[in-house]
């Protein structure tokens, strides 16, 4: 893989821990990395993960970023859900069905976000967007049609930032977290 860094930061605004760990990557006397692989400390990854994510970004090039898929509970609606979303409606979360049908037909998944749990993503990402941007709080220019809300999580808001800028996210159905 080359020159492999590990970069990691605490606090309790998420925000602020990532834009310190690109900031420190921008700024290595190094150089920029062709990668970057977010792994959140509650989602512990594994070898084979990894493999099966280098193997999806490796394997065709419109694969901007690619990443794993966990499970939370949304305590407004008392649901389980999978912190991906899906193409077409409008903030609609993937399934677990679709992941399943993804992992039989051993097709990736193009969705407009995934959760920061485990992802690699090409660094040209990071750069497209701004280093002084990227985690910066992103605001839709219309509110949602059922919660009225303009405002995006973090994760949700930097890649709708990289899909303004054209890159292609990816869900890999065969790396639950």
């Amino acid at each position: 893989f080359g020159l492999v860094r590990l970069v990691n930061s605490c606090g309790n605004n998420i925000y602020q821990v990532r834009e310190n760990c690109i900031k420190f990557l921008a700024g290595d006397s190094v150089g920029p990395p062709g990668y970057v692989l977010w792994i959140d400390s509650d989602n512990p990854p594994s070898a084979l993960s990894f493999a099966h994510l280098w193997g999806a970004i490796q394997a065709d090039p419109i694969v901007s970023c690619i990443g794993g898929w966990y499970r939370f509970f949304n305590e407004a609606t008392k649901e389980v859900m999978i912190a991906a979303g899906k193409m077409g409606a409008y903030y609609t979360n993937i399934t677990e069905a679709e992941i399943l049908e993804s992992v039989e037909a051993q097709k990736i998944i193009q969705v407009p976000f995934i959760g920061f749990g485990m992802c690699l993503m090409k660094w040209q990402m990071i750069q497209d967007i701004g280093v002084d941007e990227a985690f910066k709080p992103y605001h839709f220019p219309t509110p949602d049609p059922e919660t009225g809300r303009t405002w995006a999580t973090d994760d949700s808001g930097f890649f709708a930032q990289a899909t303004l800028k054209g890159h292609k996210i990816f869900l890999h159905p065969g790396v639950f977290l």
